[in-house]
């Protein structure tokens, strides 16, 4: 059961879009944009190790109960999964951007919002299709459209050219409950 959880509540994390050197907009009026990465994994996907012998968990990132990582510059957050959940979902063969968002557009220029955890993607591996939820509110700002054509990048790059959505937030209480590298890392083991 717990692993069934873990596959379907799987959302999305933060990174730095800010350093990104391009942008362009999908056809929701979106920005996306491509960023370089900075941590790789040390363990190709699916060769199972836990977050605790694993090298890579960079410590300036916080995470989720759902395993979900989120890097949090003032009012901005950007999410991607951990290098624990793409190990566990294994070889990541497509990446989907699905809001389940309230219809607020003002002249075509308001980026969908989304709540706490409400769907924002999906991610299908060569098992199973895992439904995304965000870890916090806000309005979505970019996407990773690289994911699109090479959702491999979660698996080889998960924090850095993994990353999935970039939001700004409405509501900084909830980022709360999120867990520092060293509480994620217990969290990973006590479950």
């Amino acid at each position: 059961m717990q692993a069934a959880v873990l596959l379907v509540v799987l959302c999305v994390m933060l990174f730095y879009l800010s350093s990104c050197a391009s942008q362009t907009k999908n056809q929701a009026g979106i920005p996306t944009a491509s960023m370089p990465g900075t941590y790789e994994t040390t363990q190709p996907a699916g060769e199972g190790g836990t977050v605790a012998d694993s090298s890579v968990l960079p410590e300036d990132l916080q995470y989720s109960a759902e395993h979900m990582w989120l890097r949090i510059q003032g009012n901005s957050a950007t999410i991607g999964i951990t290098d624990y959940a793409q190990r566990k979902l294994s070889d990541i063969v497509h990446f989907d951007v699905d809001f389940e968002r309230q219809p607020r557009n003002i002249e075509g220029q308001l980026p969908p919002f989304v709540g706490k955890d409400w769907r924002i993607g999906t991610v299908e591996t060569v098992k199973a299709s895992t439904e995304l939820r965000s870890p916090i509110s806000g309005w979505i700002v970019a996407v990773n459209a690289e994911l699109q054509s090479n959702p491999e990048l979660i698996n080889k790059d998960p924090y850095g050219k993994g990353w999935m959505i970039k939001i700004e937030l409405t509501d900084s209480k909830e980022t709360s409950v999120l867990m520092n590298a060293s509480g994620y890392r217990s969290y990973v083991q006590e479950h």
